[in-house]
């Protein structure tokens, strides 16, 4: 599983498998929420993090509230994203290598940009369409067609930069 650069939620994130599972996924350059319901426990995750502190988030929160619960995305995102910057960062490096960018065709290259980002999003739509074809026939797993057609489509390419538009 490519987890790099992801943004991973873990509960149970202070101590035993959940502490572990933090700490593979910061070896492996995911950016991590640890949540979990002792501030002891949190803080003895990010000491354990060692030069992955930067893109551990630690976040005290009982699961059983549902207020809390339902505010953790909004924090998680707001430590991690930062969806203007990271945009901003990923067009930058993109546009680098034409040597400087002219505000006259700026559109231009702005739907180029995005048209790039859809290709990348439908490719790993497809590679995960792939292995869980090649997973449910190797296992003889049985799925009605009703099941399949219900099923939202799991991608929104330009939910990410909605609020550029």
């Amino acid at each position: 599983m490519k987890v790099k650069d992801k943004v991973i939620a873990v509960t149970g994130g202070g101590n035993g498998i959940g502490r572990e599972l933090v700490l593979q996924l910061l070896a492996k350059g995911a950016r991590v929420a640890a949540v979990d319901l002792s501030e002891k426990a949190l803080n003895e995750t990010l000491k354990l993090s060692g030069e992955s502190k930067s893109k551990l988030s630690v976040h005290l929160l009982d699961i059983t509230d549902r207020l809390a619960v339902e505010a953790l995305p909004k924090d998680i995102i707001k430590i991690h994203l930062g969806s203007i910057n990271q945009y901003h960062s990923e067009l930058k490096n993109w546009y680098s290598r034409f040597k400087g960018v002219s505000t006259k065709h700026l559109e231009g290259y702005l739907v180029w940009f995005r048209f790039m980002k859809l290709l990348q999003y439908q490719t790993e739509y497809e590679n995960r369409s792939i292995e869980l074809m090649n997973y449910t026939i190797s296992n003889k797993v049985s799925i009605k067609n009703q099941d399949i057609c219900r099923k939202p489509f799991p991608i929104d390419i330009f939910k990410p930069y909605q609020h550029l538009s």
